[in-house]
């Protein structure tokens, strides 16, 4: 029987004609992990197996990985992707490998589930001894799935909502903080030469000398308010970077420090946005749950209350709407939506950072239309009219509703 499903499952990965044939307790090519790199006891099962000192139902192999049936199977068809090279756990094993094993999944599980007449399947990494990994080797589970199967206990369990509370809030900060310190090693072990690498301590120092001898220094404003940022504090360095962008329009509207200044500080205004939202939304949640607790509450008085509250024209569900609609209401100025046109350049349809208007009454982006003055020809794009770079005016008016519109709306800094 269970080499008439290895067959099954193999004539769906390696149909008749490819010139491969199944064979029970099939030995694995040497590879990489005969010689016992990373495991130099040689005591890994799975590096027997690849090795093959060990027998295994072989489902499929590449140069990278293989894919074999799982000895103690949860379900029917339930298989094992894995690297050909060791590594004790997934965090160690590099990303092309990763990638090498992900690629094959969609291939794999579709055969394993024709085989298996399922038509779902659990994607399964125990990664460390506390989640259940039992072979410290990198591997990925296929569990084939079936409708009411009960595989999991958990299941049949409830989940609880996420509370938008002070501790989820820390947690969420917390691995936003972890993620940047990993991705700066990451690109620190690439040899890239990024702003990340600098001793700040020392860059906030020399530029606060630099602005004490010229405080028009664009440069010195923007080293320094990546220097504070770096320090966590973001409204002095928004300031600094305001301050740098502000001088760097007016010396040189079209230089490229003056984009990367402005990439910089939405990035800022962004992350500022975001904890600040992430606050608003715990106060509101917790104040929403009071004003349901409270609500209910008075709803369980003695009759006479109730019998008057009633006589009011409300009853108890009706003012629990109200009140879920009135706090939907309030958080909607955090969630993001269209910005308005007319806050956009038409040419980029991003939203305005410095821009100015022709003759003719339109406004564009200031770098954008003068790149095209420059590459393309000196005429307004839409009119087509005749257009030089010294008719270009600011427009100051939709400068500050743009701004207006920031100030309400921190998730338009987004910029990817």
């Amino acid at each position: 029987m269970e080499a008439r499903r290895l067959a099954v499952i193999f004539s769906h990965i390696c149909p008749p004609g490819s010139g491969f044939a199944p064979a029970r307790l099939a030995p694995v090519s040497v590879s990489g992990c005969a010689s016992g790199v990373g495991n130099p006891k040689g005591e890994c099962v799975f590096c027997k197996i690849i090795r093959g000192e060990s027998p295994a139902f072989k489902l499929y192999e590449d140069d990278a990985c293989l894919c074999i049936l799982d000895t103690n199977p949860l379900s029917r068809g339930h298989s094992l992707i894995i690297p050909k090279s060791h590594f004790s756990s997934l965090e160690t094993t590099p990303p092309s490998v990763i990638a090498a094993m992900c690629s094959k999944v969609p291939f794999i599980s579709s055969a394993i589930m024709k085989a298996t007449g399922s038509d779902s399947f659990n994607l399964l990494v125990n990664n460390g001894a506390a989640a259940g990994q039992v072979i410290f080797h990198t591997h990925i589970h296929i569990i084939p799935r079936k409708a009411r199967d009960c595989l999991w206990a958990s299941e049949s369990l409830r989940r609880q909502s996420l509370k938008l509370d002070r501790e989820a809030s820390r947690l969420a900060e917390c691995v936003r903080e972890q993620l940047s310190s990993e991705n700066c090693k990451v690109r620190e072990g690439e040899g890239s030469s990024l702003v990340r690498n600098y001793d700040w301590a020392r860059v906030e120092e020399d530029c606060r000398r630099a602005i004490q001898l010229d405080n028009s220094s664009v440069k010195g404003h923007y080293m320094l308010g990546l220097a504070l940022l770096e320090r966590k504090e973001y409204a002095e360095g928004i300031k600094e970077l305001e301050k740098a962008l502000d001088l760097g329009r007016g010396a040189n509207p079209k230089g490229y420090m003056v984009e990367e200044i402005w990439q910089e500080l939405a990035k800022a205004k962004y992350m500022e946005w975001e904890n600040a939202s992430t606050k608003r939304s715990w106060d509101l949640q917790s104040l929403k749950e009071a004003c349901e607790t409270a609500l209910k509450q008075k709803h369980l008085l003695d009759d006479s209350e109730i019998d008057r509250f009633n006589d009011e024209g409300s009853t108890e569900i009706e003012q629990l709407k109200v009140l879920e609609r009135v706090f939907q209401i309030a958080g909607d100025a955090d969630i993001p939506q269209e910005v308005p046109d007319y806050l956009c350049c038409k040419i980029t349809l991003d939203i305005f950072r410095d821009p100015v208007i022709t003759p003719s009454g339109l406004t564009y982006e200031r770098s954008v239309i003068m790149e095209h003055l420059r590459k393309v020809g000196t005429f307004d794009p839409i009119t087509r009219e005749p257009l030089d770079e010294h008719q270009l005016v600011p427009n100051l008016a939709i400068k500050e509703a743009v701004q207006a519109f920031l100030d309400k709306h921190g998730w338009a800094y987004r910029t990817d």
